[in-house]
């Protein structure tokens, strides 16, 4: 009786995964419950395979996305499992105050993380597995699948996070949310800080705009009516989904980790290399084994809603931008849809080998992020509302960009800043901070730069200061010479 006792209390009892180092239920395969929205999405990719007839039916579902569908997709395509993790962290180490809502672009970091703590799956398995899945509903049915998963995804990830939210809190070692809260939870802003925090405000604001997975939502809509609602009804569901997301994150702040099978010696905060790992924790220490393999569902119905759609859009950018209008442009619809699938599994290969060699959440997210609001912003805004804007400009305006930024440094990645801007200081290691909102400052010198070189540019040539034949990138669409 003891040694069946013994071995059952073994069977539930938390140990230290063997890859990954954290603590780890054993479990030698996927629960149901976990797997439940795989299964959902390579239903919708087999349904779907049937309507999509040529390349526009595979990137922009033959542009039928109605209001209740495109309101589903348009949510889930924000909130993936860098959203959910990276708000729970940030609420932990930062505070509400710092909490600024990192929708990160390293979703299948987020899942795979994840596994490695609640199933002690190796953790380069369980990115594999994630990646496997998103490709391979997405290589049969395009965006006609991404977007019937989306549905059923946010479902999924909606009531399994507040699925643990009642157990979490009425946790012994979770003390009352409402003590010492401002100094815990909420916090305060330091004054020093604030051109930084500004800096990240503007870039999730307006570095948001010019990302391809939005503007696949928009182009699919059935009107622009519909368009044009998507965008503003996306951003109601994105707030009450973040919700738990908060909540897991206060939690955490008040709890007593020595209190739990949390192994981080005495301590009762978590330990810094696991803060990012805020929402797995909570499940996995501080809820049922039953209701923690729930909540893993919902994390994985939140990375496979928008893992799928970051593949889906990068080899849509290569099948019709590069392979259509440079390498063959007499491809036929067949062709480019073959082109597109091929190009599916080499950018879900790639972005999972960047996910098992780059472990950190806001590392990826900061690639993505900094360099879609300090180079692709700007470039979109010029060809809106700029009609003078030319190649010439979009090329230097990358240049300057990109330079200027990554001139500025970045902490997570190691990158020492070449400038060292105003209100900067010296950690007692010799790490330079940057206190000044130099990723703004970066995208205004872009910006900036595609005006004046655009201008200058148009100038010489209208002017025939320049021959026609120095324009070796032909930007004249507009030009007097241009019917010469």
């Amino acid at each position: 009786m003891e040694s069946e006792q013994s071995t059952q209390e073994n069977e539930h009892t938390p140990e230290r995964g063997n890859d990954s180092g954290y603590i780890c239920w054993n479990s030698s395969r996927l629960p149901r419950k976990a797997g439940l929205p795989h299964i959902s999405c390579l239903w919708a990719a087999w349904k779907s395979r049937k309507v999509t007839k040529n390349s526009e039916d595979v990137l922009l579902a033959g542009r039928s996305i109605g209001m209740l569908l495109g309101i589903f997709t348009m949510t889930a395509t924000w909130v993936e499992g860098g959203f959910i993790n990276g708000t729970a962290e940030v609420v932990y180490s930062g505070g509400l105050v710092g909490s600024q809502a990192p929708f990160a672009y390293s979703v299948c970091l987020a899942f795979s993380s994840t596994l490695s703590v609640v199933l002690n799956i190796d953790y380069n398995i369980s990115v594999i597995v994630a990646a496997c899945v998103a490709v391979l509903y997405t290589f049969f049915g395009g965006l006609f699948s991404v977007a019937y998963t989306d549905v059923l995804q946010l479902i999924f990830m909606f009531f399994g996070v507040w699925l643990i939210i009642p157990f979490a809190i009425s946790n012994d070692a979770v003390m009352d949310l409402s003590t010492n809260y401002t100094d815990v939870w909420v916090k305060e802003l330091d004054p020093s800080t604030a051109g930084v925090y500004i800096d990240g405000w503007l870039q999730m604001i307006l570095g948001a705009i010019p990302w391809q997975v939005y503007f696949q939502r928009v182009l699919a809509a059935k009107s622009a009516y519909i368009a044009e609602l998507l965008s503003y009804l996306g951003v109601i569901g994105c707030f009450i989904v973040v919700i738990p997301s908060l909540l897991v994150g206060i939690i955490a702040t008040q709890t007593d980790w020595s209190m739990t099978t949390y192994m981080s010696g005495n301590s009762s905060m978590l330990a810094d290399e696991d803060i990012p790992l805020v929402l797995p924790l909570v499940m996995e220490h501080l809820c049922p084994k039953a209701v923690a393999l729930f909540g893993l569902g919902a994390v994985a119905a939140a990375v496979m809603s928008s893992v799928d759609s970051a593949v889906l859009s990068s080899s849509g950018q290569f099948s019709r931008n590069v392979y259509k209008r440079i390498i063959r442009k007499t491809a036929s619809e067949r062709e480019q849809i073959w082109v597109l699938r091929a190009s599916t599994i080499v950018f879900g290969v790639i972005a999972t080998s960047v996910s098992i060699y780059v472990r950190s959440i806001y590392a990826l997210w900061v690639l993505c992020s900094d360099i879609i609001y300090v180079i692709l912003f700007p470039q979109l805004t010029c060809a809106i509302y700029f009609s003078s804007a030319n190649t010439y400009g979009s090329l230097v305006a990358f240049i300057v960009g990109l330079f200027f930024r990554v001139a500025g440094g970045e902490i997570t990645l190691g990158l020492d800043p070449i400038i060292k801007y105003p209100w900067h200081k010296v950690d007692d290691d010799g790490t330079v901070v940057q206190l000044f909102p130099h990723k703004t400052l970066s995208m205004l010198l872009s910006l900036f730069s595609l005006l004046f070189v655009s201008w200058f540019t148009n100038w010489l040539f209208d002017n025939g200061i320049l021959s026609p034949k120095f324009d070796i990138l032909r930007k004249h669409s507009r030009t007097k010479y241009k019917n010469n």
